[in-house]
């Protein structure tokens, strides 16, 4: 059994939608980033509201520096910093919320 202390909690709109969605991301460890997606299903009726797991996306830095091309062999000079992992994180997260049917 492992209890995990260290998570963020986010809510976030799409483009085009108001509406929030709950992203929980638990730090595994500080390679591994699990982020659970709530959604409220019973939008604007009265509580008790339904919530439900609508996705569980995992992140590791290992993906991360592939992705961004850190720690293999420089091709050429980049004129941008690569976000953090974290920034990473929440970037694909904002880019799940923008892929959800409203």
């Amino acid at each position: 059994m492992m209890i995990y202390s260290r998570i963020e909690t986010r809510y976030i709109t799409s483009g085009t939608n108001t509406r929030l969605v709950r992203y929980d991301a638990i730090y595994v460890d500080d390679d591994t980033i699990v982020v659970k997606v709530f959604d409220d299903q019973q939008r604007e009726i009265s509580p008790p509201n339904s919530i439900i797991e609508v996705a569980a996306l995992q992140f590791t830095r290992e993906e991360y520096r592939s992705e961004h091309g850190i720690g293999g062999p420089q091709r050429s000079v980049q004129f941008r910093m690569p976000p953090s992992f974290e920034s990473h994180v929440w970037d694909k997260c904002q880019e799940h919320r923008n892929s959800l049917t409203d």
